[in-house]
């Protein structure tokens, strides 16, 4: 079964890495707390939103009391979730984002021991358009990008024609095998640019997406509601969050009326395209 696509609509603003990796008695925690959340709310739907942010361990999900917990491998990914998806729309609510309770979550406390992001381990890459507009083949890319592997999310960013942003990818592959494999036949290997041409442009420029997670990231203006499929094992650990806190990236911004595709009115979230 193939996943669904998740779109976000943006001409965004550039946001600032985060600096809100905790010291001086306060643990550094590789995992926040989603709130705010609707009661259908699904692992799958949550993945979707934030595995751009970095190597997603685990997620526990809360849906009678409206909640999540969402455990990066990485505090550098927690610290960038908690500053820039602050107020984005998961199921048509704005979240609410902070980082967990160390004292009810002591198990995600530091990086994951003994993990690094690396080309030796990495399944999810980043594909970056040279061209500025909407990406119009969108239902073409769950058949191009699952000729190299099984594709597990899909993350779209379009941009509004003669933006300053350029439209990006996130690929999320089920095994780094099959990321290497994408990548090598879509970018390493396509030298005239014929392959990623199906995806709308040929000059796509693609690398492993943990390099583009050390780099500042860009706050949606308007986030779509998100849909994958996601194979994850949750602990029945069980915890609240204990402190509320705010995120840092401020509130939800709606995107301006009028499109390529049209029909929306403004601030409405639209799911662009959508392919089992």
């Amino acid at each position: 079964m193939s996943p669904e696509i998740a779109t976000r609509w943006d001409d965004a603003r550039e946001r600032k890495t985060p600096s809100v990796v905790l010291e001086g008695g306060v643990a550094r925690m590789r995992e926040i707390w989603v709130g705010n959340l609707p009661s259908d709310i699904t692992e799958a739907t949550l993945y979707n939103h934030f595995f751009i942010y970095g190597d997603v361990e685990k997620i526990d999900v809360f849906a009678f009391k409206g909640f999540a917990f969402v455990r990066f491998k990485l505090v550098a990914a927690a610290a960038r979730a908690v500053e820039c998806a602050n107020g984005v729309l998961v199921g048509n609510r704005p979240v609410r984002i902070a980082f967990s309770d160390q004292a009810r979550r002591y198990n995600a406390v530091g990086d994951k021991p003994g993990y690094e992001p690396n080309e030796y381990n990495a399944k999810t890459l980043y594909l970056q358009y040279k061209r500025d507009g909407p990406i119009q083949v969108e239902g073409k890319m769950q058949e191009v990008l699952n000729r190299y592997g099984r594709v597990k999310a899909l993350y779209i960013k379009q941009t509004l024609p003669n933006s300053y942003m350029k439209p990006y990818l996130y690929v999320d592959y089920v095994t780094h095998e099959e990321a290497e494999n994408a990548l090598f036949h879509l970018y390493q290997s396509d030298k005239g640019g014929l392959r990623r041409h199906e995806l709308g442009d040929s000059a796509i420029e693609i690398t492993y997406a943990f390099n583009k997670q050390k780099e500042p990231i860009e706050k949606p203006r308007m986030e779509q509601q998100g849909l994958c499929m996601l194979s994850c094992e949750c602990s029945e650990e069980c915890g609240e969050f204990g402190e509320e806190s705010a995120g840092g990236c401020g509130e939800f911004l709606s995107a301006g009326a009028g499109s390529s595709f049209g029909g929306a009115e403004e601030g409405t979230p639209r799911c662009l395209a959508s392919t089992k």
